[in-house]
């Protein structure tokens, strides 16, 4: 069994996309953050600070090209130096090695020239250093040294599998013959995520997560039907090559709130490791449909939600599903994939609504 990383096969793996495309197609992920706040929050207030002199480490899980992660990082940030203005942070940024660390460092580089002005507007006294870092690797691998980290946060990105399972084939419904392989990836993927995590981070740290979830057995994920649908039409419109509609697998699984507490249960494998403090189940409200609700404008909906999903999926479709054929390259496979999602969402607009459940997490590190 070869891992995504083997395979190649990443959210961010992308063949023809704008390097910024991730940063500007995730206000999805943008809202998150916004949910996300209450529990943040709280953990500020209640995180350990270190002892005077030592710096506060801080690690982002999954950041991507950095936008939604920074947004983070700086609230925390800000929290923190109103506990301690002199406190010095040092912020590490973690993502597969086929991250686009290019566009991170840009975000970072108009990160520092707005703290800056801020600064020098309003004539105040610089709080803290802050320093920040990237490591590339899998967050399912050691990230950071052991016993170091103060606060670990993972925004949209846990719910990413590290492998697939022998038997997963095929889009849409097909997946639910194959549900309980995915589980018990998922449930080994969860256990390494915080087995990892409890290692690296220090007694009285705070470990921050939101996670895509599953709020009953049986409901389907509209991501997965809307592109097994797009599917079909262009293999029955002989675009695609039928038989590669068994090679195409989406790499995540949308845990329930019980499969997320059972290692920290009093029984589970962790429940030493850390304590629950929060965990709130949310629907958070999605951008592009909450603006079609008002106005009506199939074609802007469309649109939208389309650039959403190329901007997580293109990389996996690209792999899977698109490779050359003797009509059409790889490339135009995929636009003409995206094209057909499109062109769906625009005739269907209320059929392929997101449904967006998520888990916001807090634990401290025992």
């Amino acid at each position: 069994m070869k891992t995504l990383k083997e395979r190649g096969l990443t959210s961010r793996t992308v063949a023809g996309m704008k390097k910024d495309f991730y940063d500007q197609h995730s206000l999805v992920q943008r809202t998150l953050v916004q949910e996300l706040t209450p529990i943040l929050d709280a953990a500020m207030e209640e995180v350990r600070l270190p002892p005077e002199g030592r710096p506060l480490v801080m690690c982002d899980y999954g950041c991507s090209e950095g936008k939604n992660a920074t947004s983070v990082t700086e609230r925390c940030i800000a929290a923190l130096h109103r506990r301690d203005s002199d406190q010095t942070v040092s912020v590490c940024y973690n993502d597969l090695f086929t991250n686009n660390f290019n566009k991170l460092f840009q975000n970072l580089s108009e990160l520092h020239a707005k703290r800056d002005h801020e600064f020098s507007r309003r004539k105040a006294r610089r709080n803290g250093p802050v320093f920040e870092f990237a490591t590339g690797g899998s967050f399912y691998e050691p990230v950071m040294p052991q016993a170091t980290v103060n606060i670990g946060i993972s925004t949209a990105a846990v719910h990413w599998l590290s492998r697939l399972p022998e038997d997963a084939r095929g889009l849409g419904q097909e997946a639910r013959t194959w549900r309980k392989s995915l589980a018990e990836q998922a449930s080994w993927d969860w256990l390494t995520f915080l087995s990892h995590r409890a290692t690296e981070m220090l007694p009285g740290g705070k470990l921050v997560l939101s996670i895509l979830r599953e709020p009953n057995e049986d409901s389907a994920h509209m991501p997965f039907e809307l592109m097994a649908e797009a599917t079909r039409q262009l293999v029955g419109e002989g675009v695609i090559p039928a038989e590669r509609m068994e090679n195409v697998v989406l790499p995540y699984y949308r845990r329930s709130q019980e499969e997320l507490l059972a290692p920290l249960g009093s029984r589970g494998d962790l429940a030493d490791c850390f304590e629950v403090d929060r965990m709130i189940a949310a629907t958070p409200p999605v951008p592009f449909q909450t603006q079609f609700d008002r106005d009506g404008d199939t074609i802007a909906y469309a649109e939208s939600y389309t650039g959403f999903l190329r901007a997580i999926f293109e990389g996996i479709v690209a792999e899977q599903l698109c490779g050359p054929t003797p009509t059409y390259s790889t490339g135009e496979l995929v636009d003409r994939f995206f094209a057909k999602v499109e062109e769906m969402i625009h005739g269907e607009p209320e059929r392929w609504k997101l449904d967006n459940h998520w888990c916001f997490l807090s634990l401290t590190a025992r």
